[in-house]
């Protein structure tokens, strides 16, 4: 988390070339799932909102690893992980770096870089364009937000307080 995000361009844009995702959409959001917020997120999460006598009972009582994960693990966990997904979705629908750097074809433009090739070469800058732009990339924010508001605090909130 300490480490700039400038710092992995260049290499998330070689692997992504040699996997052979360059202009795909999965080289946007794949390397942007994973990231040290959400590590730390999930790990506080999990620490305080399972009990480890609940896993210790599923192993007494037979089940394997992947079972307690999915069958118990998993639906604990629920609340976090669409907070996770929600946090992470909103911080990667600006983004413009990210996408800069593996997007080449100006079809697979994000709304960012499509903004910024709005204004061209010209020396002419649509305002009228770019500002009608940012209001509708807005809109699909706000509204997952308003949606949403109460599970993101409840979800940014269950592991901050001791009971």
């Amino acid at each position: 988390m300490m480490l700039p995000a400038f710092l992995s361009m260049i290499p998330t844009a070689l692997i992504m070339s040699w996997l052979g995702w360059m202009n795909t959409p999965k080289a946007i959001y794949i390397p942007m799932a994973v990231g040290a917020m959400g590590i730390f997120l999930m790990r506080q999460y999990i620490m305080s909102a399972i009990p480890k006598d609940l896993v210790e009972a599923a192993r007494m009582d037979g089940c394997g690893e992947f079972t307690i994960y999915w069958r118990i693990i998993v639906p604990l966990i629920t609340p976090v992980l669409g907070t996770l997904g929600l946090v992470t979705f909103i911080g990667q629908w600006n983004n413009f770096m990210g996408p800069l750097v593996v997007m080449n074809d100006m079809e697979m433009f994000t709304i960012p870089l499509a903004l910024r090739a709005l204004q061209g070469s010209t020396g002419i800058i649509p305002y009228g364009a770019i500002f009608a732009g940012v209001a509708i990339a807005v809109i699909p924010l706000m509204v997952l937000f308003v949606i949403s508001s109460r599970r993101l605090i409840d979800g940014l909130t269950s592991g901050a307080v001791k009971g």
